[in-house]
């Protein structure tokens, strides 16, 4: 009796320590590029949750020709400070793994591929998309968080989008 207590606190114990991530996003801002522009984020926050909605489109293919760039950031203190926490390098690579394995319910609500990676040039809409954070690691710090992701053509930023987001933890 003695052992089937302890495995019953055990998993009582371990179910009140799981936490989903809720996301709220809080500001985008969509960059131009260094010369010219061939990634646009035409991207709004609407309603009360902060829903998504836009196109996002590609003047180029996206493949491996372009490079991607993302980078985060926390807010404390009153600061932004930068994580060690970045994503670089061909842009299929970074999309069909790790967009794929964070961003999959996002994908979902989108008319991208699947794999999302090679993606033809065009346009791709995103009708009331509220991101999900239940996959995201748990070492993601919570609070404010700022993402700047970014694509390069031949050594120069094509466009990109930073958005900032809160990250609040929510009992199971």
């Amino acid at each position: 009796m003695t052992h089937f207590l302890a495995q019953f606190l055990l998993l009582t114990v371990s179910a009140a320590l799981v936490k989903a991530v809720e996301v709220r996003l809080e500001t985008l801002e969509c960059l131009a590029g260094d010369e010219e522009t061939l990634v646009f984020f035409d991207l709004k926050l609407i309603g009360r949750e902060r829903r998504l909605n836009g196109t996002i489109r590609f003047l180029i293919d996206l493949d491996d020709s372009v490079d991607s760039n993302g980078e985060l950031w926390t807010f404390k203190n009153g600061d932004w400070v930068k994580s060690n926490l970045k994503q670089q390098g061909k842009s299929c690579r970074i999309f069909n793994t790790f967009v794929i394995h964070y961003f999959q319910d996002a994908l979902q609500k989108t008319e991208f591929p699947d794999p999302p990676c090679p993606l033809s040039k065009g346009e791709y809409p995103i009708r009331n998309l509220k991101l999900n954070g239940d996959s995201w690691p748990p070492y993601l710090g919570r609070g404010l968080t700022k993402v700047k992701f970014t694509f390069h053509k031949n050594g120069k930023m094509v466009g990109g989008i930073i958005f900032s987001m809160n990250l609040i933890d929510e009992n199971i």
